[in-house]
């Protein structure tokens, strides 16, 4: 079999990620996690989390509106979407242990909250999803409110979801099922 040789000239080395004298895919897959951890640093400066007051209630159930219903477990299957006046008086029963607007650059992107079981939520404006902010957030909250044991129910369809909580730290404890018969 015959073996290609290659040589890395002028600057190249630098490309060279892995130090095995030639480029190749795995020198292109660190240098895009080296350009996510740079783009992730940025970002996380620019990240603030405050109450919600009563001026939140608009951005809230706009939010509400946005979510994707395949990707969402914590609600019925059978989800009917509340009025005005029904998502105020859920707001104000304060259902969580935690609820925060986040702020990007000074701009409501969303909202997170921790349930009094320690099951964590976010939800982002359709504009601001998978750009990068979840893991800023989701750290910076963390690190914000430390002393607790963080879950995160994923539906199997979120994908996405998923893969990002692994990245962040998180561990996959349980899978649940559901049959439902006919009566």
């Amino acid at each position: 079999m015959y073996k290609l040789k290659e040589k890395l000239y002028g600057k190249q080395h630098k490309l060279d990620k892995n130090k095995n004298g030639r480029i190749d895919g795995e020198d292109f897959r660190m240098l895009r996690k080296q350009q996510y951890r740079l783009h992730m640093k940025y970002l996380s400066k620019d990240i603030f989390f405050r109450n919600i007051t009563k001026n939140d209630y608009e951005f809230l159930y706009e939010l509400l509106s946005q979510r994707d219903p395949k990707a969402n477990i914590s609600h019925l299957k059978i989800f009917k979407f509340p009025t005005y006046k029904q998502h105020v008086n859920f707001v104000l029963s304060k259902p969580y242990a935690i609820w925060k607007i986040v702020s990007y650059k000074e701009q409501k992107v969303g909202s997170i909250y921790l349930t009094k079981k320690n099951f964590l939520g976010l939800s982002l404006k359709k504009d601001f999803r998978f750009i990068g902010l979840e893991e800023k957030i989701i750290k910076s909250f963390i690190k914000k409110f430390p002393d607790y044991v963080y879950y995160y129910n994923v539906a199997p369809t979120n994908i996405k979801l998923a893969k990002l909580l692994k990245m962040i730290g998180f561990e996959v404890i349980e899978t649940t099922y559901e049959f439902r018969t006919k009566s």
